[in-house]
């Protein structure tokens, strides 16, 4: 009897190359998000200090076109965090197409497997009875010889 072969088997490899693209895309734009997550932090950081810088200003001079000018480079630093959380934000909806897309997937190669299990266990049931038959063949034909003889 030949070997078992599963006709859907190149598409069940075209599905585990196509889960294991999509792992990295997902891993990737985790990696994406982290890193938007950084330059956030940095930027909140980065305005704390310069709102400090702005108090301990206002304290020691009452110089209104330096704290203005103050407050405009602190604003745009406010605007590029409000960017940074957009981006972030685009990310995450990216991320969320991409989960979807890969679980997606996930059912579709495990129809595959189930199916290739089922028809494999049909491929050794098929297997089960040939032997049985040629079993019974032999022993048949050897309980004939021994009534002739």
């Amino acid at each position: 009897m030949k070997r078992f072969t599963f006709r859907l088997e190149r598409l069940l490899k075209l599905k585990d190359s196509l889960e294991e693209r999509k792992k990295n895309e997902i891993n990737k734009l985790l990696a994406d998000i982290n890193a938007i997550n950084v330059e956030i932090k940095n930027k909140e950081k980065q305005i704390d200090r310069e709102l400090e810088e702005l108090s301990k200003l206002l304290v020691e001079t009452h110089d209104v076109r330096l704290t203005l000018d103050w407050h405009s480079y602190i604003s745009g630093l406010d605007e590029e965090k409000r960017e940074f959380e957009q981006r972030r934000m685009e990310k995450e909806k990216e991320l969320q197409k991409k989960i979807k897309e890969y679980m997606q997937l996930l059912k579709e190669k495990k129809i595959l497997v189930n199916l290739r299990e089922r028809k494999y266990l049909e491929y050794l049931k098929e297997i089960d009875r040939i032997e049985r038959s040629y079993l019974d063949e032999q022993a048949l034909s050897g309980f004939r010889r021994r009534k002739i003889g």
